[in-house]
């Protein structure tokens, strides 16, 4: 069973300027139903997310690969914002009530969660509306070892991602 009272929101290094710029996490319109209502998605789970990796295509061979959580790091960074659990109060039933979303993908994404061992019923929350400033517990982002905090005053920079 997940520690309930730590929520996290993951994403990427290359997400992190522009929500430290807005001052609030944002839901993706990608890769959703045409009448789905974006969401941002949370998890319980304190080492990563693992439907936060992201896909690469191989310039080479225009093949997609989807990334684990190390190569998602070697290309992108990984950052996760430790949200108050109030900010995102939806489960993964209520959002398949509420979204939009249809019957077809949400077959297809309990199919690829339950192939990814993840269990969203116990482990995500979901948010409909931006996840305000006032509402992050913490920025961390990873060495490569362990969760480092970020100082969110901090210039970007020093690191190169995405390449």
């Amino acid at each position: 069973m997940r520690n309930r009272n730590r929520l996290f929101h993951y994403t990427t290094r290359n997400a992190l300027s522009s929500i430290l710029q807005d001052g609030s996490i944002k839901a993706s319109t990608a890769l959703i139903d045409p009448n789905e209502r974006p969401a941002i998605w949370c998890s319980y789970n304190p080492i990563w997310e693992k439907t936060a990796n992201k896909n690469w295509v191989d310039p080479k061979t225009n093949k997609l690969h989807l990334l684990n959580k190390q190569q998602t790091h070697e290309r992108y960074g990984l950052v996760r914002f430790e949200v108050s659990p109030s900010s995102a109060p939806y489960t993964w039933s209520e959002f398949r009530h509420m979204s939009g979303i249809s019957r077809r993908t949400f077959r297809l994404l309990k199919k690829v969660n339950h192939r990814l061992g993840i269990n969203e019923d116990s482990e995500w929350r979901i948010s409909f509306k931006p996840i305000q400033r006032d509402s992050w517990l913490s920025i961390e982002v990873w060495d490569g070892n362990e969760w480092q905090l970020h100082d969110d005053t901090i210039e970007e920079g020093g690191v190169a991602y995405g390449t």
